[in-house]
Formats: C-alpha cells, sequence, structure tokens
C-alpha cells in the first residue's frame, strides 16, 4: 500500500533529479559506513546522491526507509527528491532565517504535551536554541 501511495502523496510525479555538492560526499560516506545497512551501501549512496543537493546529516536514514519501503531505486529518488525540495530544503539555508521563527512554536508545544514543565520553564525560548541550532550545524 505504502508503494503506491507514497509517491501520490508527496507528489513524486514532479519528478526532477537533483545532485549532491561533492564537498558533501566525504559525510554521505561516514554516515552510510556508520549504519547498518541491508539495502546496500552503493545504491544508498547513488539514492542520496540523486536526491539532494545539499547533505545534512540523518538525510542518509530518511533515504535508508524510503528505499526499503519502496524497493525501486529510481522511485525512492523521486519520492526523495520531492521530500528534500519541498519540506526539507527550507531548513538547510545558508541563513538562520528560520531560528526565531521556529523558537516560538516550542512554548505552545511544551503547554500542550506537558503543562507542569511549561509554567516551570515559561515562555522564555533561549533553552531550545542550541537544540535548533544544531539542524544548521548538521
Amino acid at each position: 500500500m505504502r508503494r503506491q501511495a507514497w509517491p501520490i502523496l508527496v507528489g513524486a510525479e514532479d519528478y526532477r533529479e537533483i545532485l549532491v555538492a561533492e564537498s558533501d560526499w566525504k559525510h554521505v560516506n561516514l554516515d552510510v559506513a556508520r549504519m547498518m545497512n541491508t539495502n546496500g551501501d552503493d545504491s544508498l549512496k547513488d539514492v542520496i546522491g540523486r536526491s539532494c543537493q545539499i547533505y545534512f546529516q540523518g538525510y542518509h536514514k530518511v533515504a535508508d526507509f524510503v528505499c526499503r519501503i519502496m524497493k525501486d531505486d529510481d522511485v525512492a529518488v523521486s519520492i526523495l527528491s520531492r521530500l528534500y525540495r519541498v519540506y526539507f530544503s527550507k531548513y538547510i539555508d545558508n541563513n538562520m532565517v528560520l531560528v526565531p521563527f521556529l523558537q516560538h512554536f516550542v512554548p505552545p508545544m511544551l503547554w500542550y504535551l506537558d503543562f507542569e514543565l511549561h509554567d516551570a520553564i515559561g515562555d522564555d525560548v533561549t533553552y531550545c536554541a542550541a537544540w535548533i541550532l544544531t539542524w544548521f550545524t548538521n
């Protein structure tokens, strides 16, 4: 069911291959090598190389998951390319404009999930800055 639904849900028919930056290949190789992978390292590296322009830490796990479900590298590349362009690229921009914007989502979420913790911390968002900034350093 997922193999049929995912390409439709993410709009993978609007597929354009994206090539990973040459400078990011070292990180791709290290991350894939650290991961136990039954999909085949070369196959996963190829999918990553064709589906993202700027590699970020953890993308290999997303790519591996999609490859395992789809069982077709070309379909996986089309899905991952679309996810990268539409969703992930906002968080790997060359500037940190989103950091203050994202920080303001944390207090309402915390209030909803753990009211007592929210009351103890308050609306000060500086505690989550380091966590959000790691997205830009990885």
